[in-house]
């Protein structure tokens, strides 16, 4: 009933009625919020907190301010509430006052109990306005089993829902509670104790983890094993590191360096022998041996051995094995498995991916990896809405599902050809050209494209950037890892190695002796080298060497620039002009 919402610079609580304290109606007889404030958060338990003049305050459903607005901050829950939107961009707000007005701001606490900061320190409201009896607190945590742990000078203890301090403590360290039980750090060792603070399991302990179902990781004297909530052990202390996995009831352990699998009930169930194991998805573990990747499951089960150069899984359905330069593929939910065999395969699209075998030639595999276009085509693209390009002896066709011909009519549209006479077509989200005839210049492969004045294309496939002339002649191979903006007939290219920039001709202008660029403004554009900036003509030359920290791009003929705690502008010609109203010792010209 009552939906947070902004009103211009200001918040209220849509309830799409005008009648009774909330909303009104215009001249038009059209509803309006109101009131107003500067922030609000959510009704919760028949109250609201609304902010007054940089202060927090309490609304209850009645629109009466119950709690006058007094405090600096409201309770938000751990990496919530930062909401950029609702934070004013002129710095005048905090991140204090960046909240999520959807949060729960209670924290847990009882109906008519709030968590607010008082200046620097965490208190409780009540409802009635007045402060509840009991400490401040440095930190309020997030409620957890009607326990909040809470952050003094004198130590850490917790709160129930009253507000009451029901575990004093102090404790130099504490974790919330899970499972019952909490784990406390006393004279530097770790136990465990439970809601009503009794210690359940005395601190003997170097670390001390969390409960999952019924059975926590603890560390002694440089050896990791497992408790149960009364401290009884449960698994030998024989292992260096234990890491439960989602699920509770599988460990990953770790001796001498070796990585295993200890299970609850079944003891180890995988010897530890391998360098690394890491969880996947699905009860999935990466294995990795002698610089070899594998796969096992959560029951210990090696599924793949470590053989592959690399397991890639971009894909959950499909995951990529590379092994000597070749790719093949494993389905995890039936267990089928492709020996790599293909030189490339691109990513399924529509239940299908493309791969290039030994010849060279390209076919599809299906979700599961099996080969279901054997590989005939010349090149072929990605699937969608049941179709694909491919080429076949240079001319670039389409198919269906089957592999059979499709006869398409290509999207042109009615943009005008580029000045080389191509016109650009889009096919399944790659870009293609076709000349006057709608015939195919070039395939539609490219996911990105930049065109200069002259017809010239820069074109992204795969990774990499090459260059086109205006009637699809190449001009540059596909070597360019990353390119700019097209601007003033010049584009930066980089190959990875150096950064420099080439003109509508493919003709390299500014050579790549530089560690990054940005594109021209003005006639000029900003180089890097090493970490020092400065700027190069469109004809390369370098009109202010690398000397700045920091430079701007050129904007009615200045930059600003930054050397150090120094800062100037620059005119086009490399004039350098310290700051206005610098005193001279404290601004030279670098």
């Amino acid at each position: 009933m009552f939906r947070p919402v902004r009103v211009g610079d200001r918040y209220g609580f849509h309830t799409g009625t005008a009648t009774g304290p909330w909303g009104r109606l215009d001249e038009h007889g059209d509803y309006q919020v109101y009131p107003l404030w500067e922030r609000v958060a959510r009704f919760r338990h028949g109250f609201a907190p609304v902010r007054v003049n940089g202060r927090w305050g309490f609304i209850d459903t009645a629109a009466r301010l119950v709690v006058p607005p007094r405090f600096d901050a409201i309770w938000q829950p751990p990496n919530e509430g930062l909401d950029p939107v609702l934070g004013d961009l002129d710095g005048t707000d905090g991140d204090a006052d960046r909240i999520d007005p959807l949060a729960d701001w209670t924290n847990g606490f009882a109906p008519g109990v709030f968590p607010v900061r008082d200046g620097e320190e965490w208190v409780l409201v009540a409802s009635t306005g007045t402060l509840l009896p009991g400490p401040r607190f440095t930190a309020i945590d997030e409620m957890s089993e009607e326990r909040a742990l809470v952050t003094r000078p004198e130590g850490m203890g917790y709160l129930d829902p009253r507000g009451v301090l029901v575990i004093p403590g102090p404790y130099e360290e504490a974790t919330p509670f899970q499972e019952g039980r909490a784990a406390v750090r006393r004279q530097g060792r770790w136990g465990y104790i439970d809601r009503d603070g009794r210690e359940v399991v005395p601190p003997r302990f170097t670390q001390a983890h969390a409960f999952q179902n019924g059975q926590a990781v603890v560390e002694a004297d440089g050896v990791c094993f497992l408790i149960d909530r009364a401290g009884r052990l449960l698994a030998s202390p024989t292992y260096d590191q234990m890491e439960c996995l989602p699920g509770g009831d599988t460990f990953i352990v770790c001796r001498q360096s070796k990585a295993g699998l200890y299970q609850t009930g079944r003891g180890e169930i995988l010897a530890p022998t391998f360098d690394f194991l890491a969880p996947l998805q699905d009860n999935l573990l990466l294995s990795q041996a002698d610089g070899r990747e594998g796969l096992v499951d959560g029951a210990g089960k090696v599924l793949l051995p470590c053989q592959y150069d690399r397991i890639v899984i971009d894909d959950p359905d499909l995951f990529l094995l590379q092994k000597d330069r070749r790719w093949g593929f494993y389905h995890p939910a039936s267990g089928r498995v492709t020996e790599p065999r293909y030189l490339a395969v691109e990513p399924l699209s529509d239940g299908l991916a493309a791969v290039r075998d030994e010849e060279g030639r390209w076919g599809y595999v299906d979700a599961t990896g099996q080969l279901v276009i054997p590989p005939v085509f010349d090149w072929a693209g990605p699937f969608r809405d049941g179709r694909a390009a491919v080429t076949v002896r240079g001319e670039v066709v389409f198919i269906d599902p089957q592999g059979r011909r499709l006869a398409i009519d290509l999207p042109i549209g009615n943009d005008p050809p580029l000045p080389g006479g191509l016109r650009q077509v889009e096919v399944n989200g790659r870009f293609g050209f076709v000349d006057a005839q709608g015939r195919f210049v070039l395939r539609p492969a490219f996911r990105a494209v930049r065109t200069f004045a002259s017809g010239s294309l820069l074109l992204l496939e795969g990774d990499l950037w090459s260059m086109y002339a205006p009637d699809g002649r190449e001009l540059h191979p596909a070597t360019w890892t990353a390119v700019g903006l097209v601007r003033e007939d010049r584009c930066w290219v980089s190959n990875g190695q150096g950064t420099g920039f080439v003109d509508g001709t493919g003709r390299l202008v500014v050579p790549m002796h530089y560690d990054q660029a940005r594109d021209f403004s003005e006639g000029r554009a900003a180089v890097r080298r090493g970490t020092k900036w400065g700027f190069v003509d469109r004809d390369g030359r370098e009109v202010v060497p690398p000397r700045f920290d920091e430079v701007t791009d050129f904007a009615g003929g200045i930059s600003k620039t930054r050397s150090g705690a120094r800062r100037g502008r620059l005119t086009l010609t490399g004039v350098y002009l310290p700051r206005i109203g610098t005193a001279p010792d404290e601004d030279d010209t670098p």
